[in-house]
């Protein structure tokens, strides 16, 4: 529900969205329906294209926070992964400095999990020495690459289903490469 009531996840779009949609999104049952939320989405959309100007890319100003590299943890069990970092509070700071909202510390862990910015799988996972292997073998610019395939469009459409498909899809693309 969330693709089609945020226009596909066009920045371009969702940051234009008016009163009139805000009022529409309120009545649509297939999302959450919070106001503040709604208006939140609108407004991170805004501020997620001055990111993008400010740095770039909105992902070399995430990847900034982690000098462009993948943070390799050990943990042996699930138990072990923490909520939140440093690193995520630092990134759920700026966020809010740039006018972000509802971008706490434990979304943001979440995020940089989701885009491959940390390697939480636990030790025995073989998904884990895949990571880490193919994080040993390739350049900062072949992440970056891929990143930006993943990540942006010329339109700046930021695809939800590659973010799903991400702990997979990334570590396939880059065996490719190495």
């Amino acid at each position: 529900g969330y693709r089609i009531a945020f226009s596909n996840f066009d920045v371009d779009l969702v940051s234009k969205y008016t009163q009139n949609d805000v009022e529409q999104l309120m009545q649509n049952k297939t999302i959450v329906r919070n106001r503040l939320k709604i208006n939140s989405a609108i407004n991170n959309a805004k501020k997620f294209i001055e990111i993008q100007k400010e740095f770039g890319s909105f992902d070399d100003y995430l990847w900034g926070f982690v000098s462009y590299e993948p943070i390799k943890n050990k943990f042996k069990k699930y138990s072990d992964l923490p909520a939140y970092t440093k690193i995520s509070e630092k990134l759920s700071q700026d966020l809010k400095k740039h006018g972000f909202s509802f971008v706490g510390p434990t979304i943001c862990y979440a995020l940089m999990q989701a885009v491959g910015m940390v390697n939480d799988h636990t030790v025995d996972c073989f998904r884990y020495w895949k990571l880490w292997s193919i994080a040993n073998q390739v350049s900062r610019s072949i992440y970056l690459f891929l990143n930006l395939i993943f990540f942006t469009t010329s339109s700046n459409r930021f695809n939800g289903t590659i973010l799903t498909m991400l702990v997979d899809a990334i570590p396939v693309s880059m065996q490719s490469f190495s």
